[in-house]
């Protein structure tokens, strides 16, 4: 059986490219250009494997990770950030990240970090 990836990412071609390559390496993977989507899904009642998010343009990631961990969500979060300031991969740990990668990431590595996770 294969593991039910979620991807949230507002950078198109970032979501292309690990979406692809995900699914090529036999992962199920569900994207996301925007949170609404993913608060649909769990609105209706599904989760993922994994998650990965990609820090959005408007900042609110790190307030959407605490919010998910509040309401119990417990699947393992990666978020994927081009600030590669500790302080942001500080605050990410804080408020429930598994994992941070500083964007641009390597697919090979972000597939070896799932299946390290998972």
């Amino acid at each position: 059986m294969n593991s039910a990836l979620w991807l949230l990412e507002s950078e198109p071609l970032s979501l292309q490219l690990h979406a692809n390559f995900l699914n090529k390496s036999g992962y199920s993977v569900t994207s996301f250009a925007n949170p609404d989507g993913l608060h649909a899904s769990l609105a209706e009642g599904a989760t993922p494997d994994l998650m990965i998010m990609g820090t959005m343009a408007d900042g609110k990631s790190l307030s959407m990770m605490r919010q998910l961990r509040q309401q119990g969500l417990e699947f393992p979060i990666f978020m994927m950030s081009s600030s590669s300031d500790p302080i942001d991969l500080i605050m990410a740990f804080e408020v429930g990240a598994d994992d941070f990668l500083v964007k641009p990431v390597n697919p090979r590595e972000l597939l070896a970090r799932i299946q390290a996770c998972l």
